[in-house]
């Protein structure tokens, strides 16, 4: 079962916005469907005026009806059909991957109206997103001509969750929008940024920043710029990740010391591969073992789906327990694989 903790996102969405406010900074704080798609999610988002950022029509048929906030579309999944139904949306920004994607969107859009929309760029040549820098200034002269105006530029790096490898990141942004000669309203850095974390997890990183670095990051660059451009963040991990726990029950216990939940590794989710936080919680009175060490398994027939590798409690049949920081990439990637998806419960 999952745990939405509804006051969770509240102190994380809070928490972004007022170390951006502080830095005079006027945020566009985006969710990222594809981190979690749990219609739940979506509908606190969507009461905190969090906009949509989605790349398919699977995803943007999941925005709550009631949404009146901007949506950021990055089809990377689209059609050029939807993507042009998406161009003539006033809710909408586009945010094109290439030239030759525009070109095909206005053919289909078979008309000569002006349409303001973004574009994607890459500073390298590992990602697949974007186009080069060094071809922005021939693009902008192109989407010109097609009678495109570009009022958001966007990058998506991954990789980029450290001070030093943001602080690239940003500067490299801000340097494409003082050489490009335009000037778009929106910058949008994308997502890659840590959250808010318990010593259990943050320990098992080198290095994690916290909300106020990455705004006094953006800041220190932004001010480069002879404008106040708006800022668009889309977060996925920093705004879900601590707001989900998982709960399982203990369905089996062997010989061997091999205990079985009724869920998986897919659950957990991205967690899953540091070493797991979690609350014992007894059907009686917690009592550890003295002579026995047990390994907690998913229910899955994969071999390495194991949940807890020491478990030192005495366990019994229904049994719980709650694992912690479940929220990122395990909804969206649990496939009903021998169990079906597990049920949501906000609190």
């Amino acid at each position: 079962m999952y745990v939405v903790h509804r006051d969770v996102i509240e102190r994380n969405v809070k928490s972004i916005r007022d170390a951006f406010y502080e830095n005079d900074i006027r945020l566009k704080l985006c969710y990222s469907y594809k981190t979690n798609m749990m219609p739940e999610v979506l509908s606190i988002m969507d009461r905190y005026e969090v906009c949509p950022e989605v790349v398919s029509e699977y995803e943007f048929k999941h925005i709550p009806k009631s949404c009146n906030e901007t949506i950021i579309c990055n089809g990377v999944a689209m059609s050029y059909e939807e993507l042009a139904e998406k161009v003539r949306d006033d809710y909408c920004i586009v945010n094109f991957n290439d030239v030759t994607s525009a070109r095909i969107v206005r053919d289909v859009l078979d008309d000569d109206e002006e349409y303001r929309v973004g574009l994607r760029i890459r500073f390298d040549d590992d990602s697949r997103f974007g186009i080069h820098v060094n071809d922005l200034n021939d693009a902008i002269k192109t989407f010109r001509n097609m009678n495109f105006s570009i009022i958001c530029l966007q990058c998506h790096v991954s990789g980029t969750r450290t001070e030093s490898k943001y602080k690239e990141k940003v500067k490299n942004m801000i340097d494409a929008v003082l050489q490009c000669g335009i000037r778009p309203e929106i910058i949008d850095f994308g997502g890659n940024m840590y959250g808010i974390m318990d010593e259990w997890l943050s320990s098992q990183f080198s290095e994690v920043c916290s909300f106020e670095d990455y705004a006094k990051i953006i800041a220190s660059e932004v001010n480069r710029l002879d404008y106040i451009p708006i800022v668009a963040l889309e977060l996925g991990t920093a705004l879900i990740a601590n707001a989900v726990s998982v709960v399982g029950k203990i369905i089996r216990i062997d010989e061997y010391d091999r205990i079985v939940l009724d869920i998986d590794k897919f659950t957990i989710g991205m967690v899953h591969s540091k070493n797991l936080a979690y609350t014992f919680i007894p059907s009686g009175v917690a009592k550890m073992s003295l002579s026995r060490s047990f390994k907690v398994y998913g229910c899955t027939c994969i071999e390495d789906d194991l949940l807890i590798d020491d478990f030192p409690y005495e366990p019994q049949i229904g049994d719980l327990i709650k694992f912690s920081n479940c929220g990122a990439y395990s909804y969206c990637f649990e496939p009903e694989f021998i169990i079906p998806r597990q049920e949501v419960v906000v609190v």
